[in-house]
Order: C-alpha cells, then structure tokens, then sequence
C-alpha cells in the first residue's frame, strides 16, 4: 500500500496517546480538491484522503490534524477522508483501501476495530459528514485483512490501560533524559539508549576511580562487625559507629554498594532495550 505525502499547514505536535479513527467524506469534490483545501491555511485538515486505490497523507500520525470538531479528540485520533459526494457514494475500491489502512493504523496502535473506536464524524460535531460512508462496511473489510481475537470488555479496557502507561513511561524517560519522542521510535530507542549506556560508562568511571584509591574509610554499626544482624538482635536504635580500614584488595573482592548499584544499572539497562522494544517498528 503506498501513500503520498501532500502535507497541511493545519496541525500541532500536542499529540496524545491515539485511541480512535474518525470517518469523514469529501462531501463535494475529489481528491485533488481535497489537496487544495488542506494545503491552505485553513485551520482545518485530516490525516489521510483516499479515493479508489490512491492515498495522500496531509498531517503525519505523530502530529494533531483539525478534523473532528473538537480539539481534545483530535489530540487522540486520526481522521480518513474520503472519496464521496451527496451524489456519488465512495466505490468498491475506496473501501478496499481504507480498510487495509484502518487495520494497520488499529494494529499500530492496539485499536479495538469496534464501532466504539471506529467513529463517524458527526459523532462529535453537529454535520453531515460522513454522509453515506458506511462504517461497518469499513470495520468488517478492516478485519478481514488479519484475524482479530475475541477479547472482554475487562481485557480491553487492561490492553488501553497498559498502552498509555507505557507511552507515560516512555514519554517520562525521555523527559528525564531531556530528548524529544521521535516520529520514527527506532531513532527515539537508539538515542535513550545511547544516552543510558553514556551514563552508565560515566558511572562506572566514578565506580573505577574510587576502587583504585589505596584505601576506602568505611563506617559501619560496631554491631555488624561482630555478629550477622537479624530480626532477633537488631533492636532499630542507632549503634555507635567506628571507622574500618579496608584494603584496596579487600573492597574489590567483596561486594559493595557501587556493585549493588553498577547490576542495577545493567538491570535498568536490560529492561530499558525490553520496553523500547515495544515502540519499535
């Protein structure tokens, strides 16, 4: 399936999680009319315009198009125009195509390929529009493209629940790592990874740095040096504390916080290329 890019001034990048598509038609005109409009400054726009076996793309997925007549749905949807008129219905082959992208797009995002999720445009704006697109047909072609399992409305609702965390925390690691979520995850997987993994080689430095003094001043609860501390003798009062002298050879044959700390970071690190996996086309 190709798709062309036309491109639209009428769009933001205040993206959030995408959890619907919204079904619109033309109205009047066809495609190459639909270019025109969009690529106005207009304030208005769409995703994707399909008519027969051809699909443009005015505003990428990652972006927000103005389409649906409501600005906190159009953070979280895509809008599909397409080819139908109040005396021309979409043909055959309009369906076919839009639902061959309605099933990647839901497969993308974890879509339901529901009525609940698949929505008319005047569901959210007092119009016509979609006119004589049928939605169901669209649904019903979208699953024949791939089997869809039959889950609960429980298992839904844990499915949407899972995504957007793990979209939150994606977007949080990014935040705390000062990167922006690229429109191509592999780009956003390699740069957290690449800056993880730099900061691990710099902890790991300090780590380096300070088993190679001649000797690391400890303080411990003199009742640690002298017997094993359990649920029986360990009373939570504060002990008094003594300053041990340990080789440079005994701090690195014995485990040590900076160890503790060092497999953790690994552990971070392992789970970091686990999750970003997920993001990855």
């Amino acid at each position: 399936m190709t798709i062309k890019f036309i491109g639209s001034p009428n769009y933001d990048s205040n993206r959030k999680p995408i959890k619907r598509i919204i079904i619109h038609w033309f109205g009047v005109g066809n495609l190459a009319s639909a270019d025109a409009q969009f690529q106005k400054l207009s304030g208005t726009s769409a995703h994707y315009g399909i008519e027969d076996n051809v699909i443009h793309q005015y505003v990428k997925e990652t972006d927000v198009a103005y389409h649906a007549g409501n600005y906190a749905i159009n953070q979280e949807s895509i809008g599909i125009e397409h080819s139908a008129t109040t005396d021309r219905p979409a043909s055959d082959a309009t369906y076919e195509t839009s639902g061959k992208l309605i099933a990647e797009i839901c497969k993308r995002y974890n879509i339901p390929l529901t009525r609940e999720f698949i929505e008319p445009h005047n569901k959210y704006r007092a119009t016509q529009c979609p006119g004589t697109m049928d939605i169901d047909k669209l649904i019903k072609l979208a699953k024949t493209q791939e089997p869809m399992a039959t889950i609960t409305q429980k298992e839904l609702d844990s499915i949407i629940k899972r995504r957007d965390d793990e979209w939150r925390t994606l977007d949080s690691i990014c935040k705390l790592l000062d990167l922006e979520i690229d429109e191509d995850l592999n780009i956003t997987y390699l740069r957290v990874l690449a800056d993880v993994n730099r900061r691990k080689r710099d902890y790991d430095n300090k780590v380096q740095e300070l088993k190679n003094r001649d000797s690391v001043t400890i303080e411990v609860p003199r009742e640690i040096t002298s017997q094993p501390v359990t649920a029986s003798n360990f009373s939570g009062s504060t002990q008094e504390v003594v300053p041990i002298q340990d080789t440079k050879e005994n701090v690195e044959s014995t485990p040590t916080l900076d160890d503790s700390l060092t497999r953790g970071l690994q552990d971070f690190v392992l789970w970091l290329h686990q999750f970003l996996n997920k993001f990855r086309k």
